[in-house]
């Protein structure tokens, strides 16, 4: 027993759940994709974007983006050309200090 008094487990700033904190939800629809998906993000601040796809083993496929993004949210539809064969990737975000990255597939 602890009489009463709860342990600390962590402390809480405020900022983890402050939009402006998270690096804009990344996604692509529809995963797994044959021939053609929607990448969509969202940038929360403005900021020096990459946006890139990885292969499995961490090699660079391709850059879709890079510069500078003003706040707002970002789509754009991808086909891929027939050399990117089937398979798991990852595309990964980066905006200013924030990133966030998920993995795709293409069946064939």
């Amino acid at each position: 027993a602890t009489g009463g008094i709860s342990p600390i487990v962590g402390i809480d700033d405020g900022t983890a759940l402050q939009p402006e904190n998270v690096t804009g939800r990344l996604d692509a629809l529809p995963n797994p994709f044959f021939n053609r998906t929607t990448v969509n993000y969202q940038i929360p601040r403005r900021a020096e974007v990459t946006l890139k796809l990885f292969d499995a083993c961490g090699r660079l496929v391709t850059t879709f983006f890079e510069g500078t993004k003003t706040p707002g949210r970002y789509s754009f539809d991808w086909r891929p050309d027939d050399n990117l064969g089937a398979g798991v990737y990852f595309l990964r975000l980066d905006a200013g200090d924030h990133s966030a990255s998920i993995l795709i597939t293409r069946t064939r």
